[in-house]
């Protein structure tokens, strides 16, 4: 495997590391801004 590819794979893969990371927060963040009265309106709803 040549050094450029990889390079190019590690940069990939923490590319990847933070999206992930990135999109875990933003769930957290959805997650906990959602009111738990309306949730459970859903819940008895279904």
């Amino acid at each position: 495997m040549s050094a450029g590819r990889r390079r190019a794979m590690r940069i990939a893969l923490s590319s990847r590391a933070v999206v992930l990371r990135t999109w875990q927060t933003w769930r957290r963040e959805a997650h906990s801004r959602t009111p738990r009265s309306h949730r459970g309106q859903c819940h008895a709803g279904t």
